[in-house]
């Protein structure tokens, strides 16, 4: 067995692929029983369908090339047909099903963009480095394509996870490519890339408001960290096994946390709203569930009637019966149609002035009058529904004795769920001064939870907790920070949280992991989208969420170091395209421009992890539960659940690179 050590270092020329790379990044003693001690490998049957598929493939272009006149569809079924003897002891029935969807999605790629002009196909290379090392490796396929040469990579990539989008809610596994979801940023963007469902190891993932979210682990989180003793507190981008590494070590260190950025209030469009959303939600808060008043106290009369009166725009008004002695009075708030004979306050006709043919104004109240009243139906549009009262249009929206909040509530503008949620916390909220929190309290559970969604949609962390007072009175409240918003129309709320100093608005705008475990493995799927920063907002909870796995978002090392054989093939050349072809869902393809300085980064980094494997003498293990899925979990003391394992430090986590 070779010694790695310095002097050996320049007696043998290290050779190298971008695979063995990866492995020795995610395993030095990996790396050691497959490249050094040549120890025997597992068989998976994912690897022999990807092999078979990529054989099927060379073998096409080539016959192709050398006649054009064949027909594709035809060529390709033999082929594949005349190839399979070579696995068909290695590949279930299952697998060949797969193999053939795979095949089926790449015939229907090249029909739609157009026949390549194919230069080469899994196409070997060995390069010297320098005189020490030498990288290896297959090309899949080189193009010529009008904007000059292109490299070409093959590949192949919870159901149930509730996934908002600008149409309503979906499940991952009702998603479909062209599809639009919310970014990061709250804008919709398209969803580019879906993978087929996987069973991979899982994690379940549970954050400071509540939420929970069982991933894969190679689902991609972007991350910060929080606390006093962390230098570094830049976002970075991990998936689940680094995270939870990382999430190990902060625990057992008792230092730092791990928070995950909300997303920014989701952008749905602006509705045609049956009720005006502030009257709606201080409906839902106090209002009769057999009628269209509101209970309203002598503390808030006057502003909640000129709230009224400006987004309704006719009541009338009956006193309560005082309950004890001890009660302010209290005022039953009925939102009528509208009345030319009498004001909001009963008062006659004769004290109203004309303003025009059908409005007045009270000349001794001031409430104005109108056969409109104040909502968003445009009474042009709409005229027979601008002369019903507040219980009319309740009735119709099945809200009497049903108070819920309707789906287009929910999926309405910022603004109009803005004021949705100013109607609740007039009538059902208040801000507590001494947490510099709002709540939001409810004897319902299932409507509380409606109204956290409804928070969580502006871009807000909530809490959820169940109170149950000194007589027995259980509720349900809502604990939220208003950050970037005042929840309250009504002056005296208002008043408190806009004259509330917030120090630190990152517990509103983002949440903490409080807790990763193992959990048993389910179906999974992931999705890439088109925004940018490559996020979009999955689960129940409004969590943002990377582009999930390798195949949705990858590194385009491997397509760098491949440029350095396809600049020996055309010395001219001073860029490419490198691009990845996912087989599934379309198929999609991931494209990068690579230039020569790209390939130049990508020779850096091989030289510095070369020289790592060169002079390593210890080939530290960096043991995790996957080491249950290792080829060498037999033969290694340290896998994880044998001797001692945990997570490398902070520093090797966040620094680590993916090849």
């Amino acid at each position: 067995m070779p010694k790695h050590t310095r002097d050996w270092w320049f007696k043998l020329t290290l050779k190298v692929s971008v695979s063995s790379l990866g492995t020795y990044e995610s395993c030095p003693r990996k790396y050691k029983f497959q490249q050094i001690d040549k120890l025997p490998r597992k068989t998976w049957e994912h690897l022999d369908v990807g092999n078979y598929v990529h054989e099927v493939l060379e073998h096409f272009h080539k016959e192709l090339n050398a006649d054009a006149s064949q027909q594709p569809e035809a060529l390709l079924k033999q082929i594949a047909k005349n190839t399979w003897s070579k696995f068909s002891a290695k590949i279930s029935a299952e697998g060949m099903e797969k193999s053939k969807g795979l095949l089926k999605s790449y015939l229907a790629h090249v029909a739609s963009d157009g026949w390549p002009e194919v230069l080469a196909t899994e196409d070997r290379f060995s390069i010297q480095i320098n005189d020490d090392l030498l990288i290896r490796g297959v090309v899949d396929r080189i193009d010529r394509t009008p904007n000059g040469y292109q490299i070409l990579d093959y590949k192949g990539l919870a159901l149930d996870t509730p996934i908002p989008t600008p149409s309503g809610w979906t499940t991952m596994g009702d998603l479909k490519v062209g599809d639009k979801v919310f970014g990061s940023d709250g804008q919709e963007t398209t969803v580019v890339i879906k993978s087929g469902v996987h069973n991979r190891p899982c994690y379940k993932i549970t954050m400071s408001d509540g939420s929970d979210v069982v991933c894969d682990n190679v689902h991609l989180w972007q991350v910060s960290l929080a606390g006093t003793k962390m230098t570094d507190k830049s976002e970075k981008t991990l998936d689940a096994d680094q995270l939870f590494e990382l999430f190990s070590s902060l625990q057992k260190d008792r230092r730092g946390a791990i928070m995950i950025k909300n997303p920014k209030p989701l952008q749905y469009p602006e509705q045609d709203l049956p009720i005006d959303p502030w009257v709606l939600g201080a409906w839902l808060g106090d209002g009769h569930r057999k009628t269209g008043s509101l209970t309203v106290g002598a503390q808030d009369f006057d502003d909640m009637t000129s709230i009224v009166r400006e987004q309704w725009g006719d009541f009338s008004v009956s006193k309560e019966k005082k309950r004890s002695p001890n009660h302010n009075d209290v005022f039953t708030v009925t939102l009528t149609k509208p009345r030319q004979d009498q004001c909001g306050f009963g008062h006659d006709q004769s004290l109203h002035k004309a303003n025009h043919e059908s409005a007045y104004t009270c000349l001794m109240c001031s409430n104005r009058t109108s056969r409109q009243r104040n909502g968003t139906l445009d009474p042009e549009r709409d005229p027979a529904r601008t002369n019903i009262p507040l219980r009319g249009l309740l009735k119709e929206n099945n809200l009497l004795y049903n108070k819920h909040i309707p789906e287009i509530y929910l999926r309405s503008s910022v603004a109009q769920r803005l004021e949705l949620l100013r109607g609740l916390m007039d009538t059902d909220g208040y801000f507590n001064d001494k947490t510099g929190s709002c709540i939001f309290v409810s004897a319902n559970k299932t409507f509380a939870s409606s109204v956290r969604q409804l928070i969580r949609s502006l871009g807000l962390s909530t809490n959820l907790y169940k109170n149950v007072d000194k007589k027995g009175y259980t509720s349900y409240r809502i604990r939220f920070s208003p950050v970037n918003l005042n929840p309250f129309k009504l002056k005296r709320k208002a008043g408190k949280v806009s004259g509330y100093l917030f120090k630190n608005a990152t517990p509103a705008l983002s949440r903490k992991i409080n807790k990763m475990e193992k959990v048993e493995s389910v179906p999974t799927q992931c999705i890439g989208v088109d925004a940018p920063d490559h996020l979009y907002v999955g689960g129940e909870a409004m969590v943002v969420c990377h582009n999930t796995g390798k195949s949705a978002h990858l590194d385009k090392f491997q397509l760098q170091v491949y440029g350095m054989h396809l600049k020996n093939l055309f010395p001219d050349i001073q860029e490419y395209d490198g691009v990845y072809l996912v087989l599934p869902e379309g198929p999609k393809k991931l494209s990068y421009r690579i230039t020569l300085s790209d390939v130049e980064e990508a020779k850096q980094d091989i030289i510095k992890t070369a020289e790592q494997i060169a002079t390593d003498k210890t080939w530290e293990p960096k043991p995790t539960f996957l080491c249950n899925y290792c080829d060498y979990y037999d033969a290694c003391p340290d896998a994880w659940g044998k001797g001692k394992s945990g997570g490398s430090d902070l520093v090797k986590i966040s620094g680590r690179k993916k090849f």
